[in-house]
């Protein structure tokens, strides 16, 4: 019984290793073996979609002040309330060496995640036309990210798996709508500036074939600010509140490559 048993399990072992040597004999072929080496395409330009959502952290500032605690009403105007909301997002980039991505540029157009809302106002125009106008005032809250990744190309290229970090630069404010050759000064529009801070990131991405692609994946970003809300804002100004946020984008993207590297 203990030979079988041997038998058996070298027979296994050699099945196994077989597997293994054709598997890592492949690699030279183009769209062969697991880990197969072939020309890549080193430019590219990433477009889709993503959703945001922010972390429970994002609520908690990091310096809390007591007063917030005897708001009226049990209000915490101290806290970030942030809604879960869509995003566009496009990239551009190159991999200089096969196991290296450098992403110098992204750009997330974020819907109204810090509640700005949409409103109207009266202005008086001071140039390019007279009298007053009523016009919108819309939010403008957007994301820039930089930064650079490893990556691991499989069975030829045609799947690749990437992970890294960088730089995310984080605008939330709000503009008025002027028309044609207006000039208008918005005194009710809000400016919460830029904040910035570390980025995250891990993709799976299939290609149909060398110039054409499908990814997913998800971006972790933190931030410092004063207030990206208009409550958490006033807190800021009123009790020098200071917040610390966590934001999460999860989506996919279309991506288009070329410039053959080898």
């Amino acid at each position: 019984m203990g030979s079988l048993e041997v038998r058996a399990g070298e027979r296994l072992g050699l099945i196994v290793s077989a597997l293994m040597i054709s598997l890592f004999a492949q690699t030279g072929r183009a769209g062969d073996g697991i880990f197969a080496k072939v020309p890549f395409q080193y430019l590219y330009i990433d477009a889709g979609g993503d959703g945001l959502s922010s972390h429970s952290s994002a609520s908690a500032p990091t310096q809390p002040s007591p007063n917030c605690l005897f708001y009226p009403y049990g209000q915490t105007p101290c806290t970030e309330q942030f809604a879960r909301v869509g995003a566009f997002n496009l990239a551009v980039g190159f991999r200089p060496l096969r196991y290296l991505q450098i992403d110098p540029l992204g750009v997330e157009v974020l819907g109204d995640f810090a509640g700005l809302g949409s409103q109207t106002a009266t202005f008086t125009c001071t140039s390019g036309c007279t009298g007053t106008y009523t016009r919108n005032i819309n939010s403008n809250e957007a994301m820039f990210t930089t930064g650079a990744r490893v990556v691991l190309p499989l069975f030829g290229e045609r799947l690749l798996v990437s992970g890294g970090g960088g730089f995310a630069l984080l605008q939330v404010n709000s503009t008025a709508q002027a028309m044609a050759n207006e000039q208008l000064a918005c005194t009710t529009c809000v400016n919460y500036g830029r904040h910035g801070g570390p980025t995250e990131i891990a993709e799976v991405m299939y290609l149909f074939t060398r110039h054409i692609g499908v990814g997913v994946h998800a971006r972790g970003v933190q931030t410092k600010s004063q207030g990206l809300t208009p409550d958490s804002n006033i807190s800021n100004a009123l009790f020098g509140t200071t917040y610390k946020e966590r934001f999460l984008l999860i989506g996919g993207e279309i991506s288009i490559r070329w410039g053959t590297h080898r």
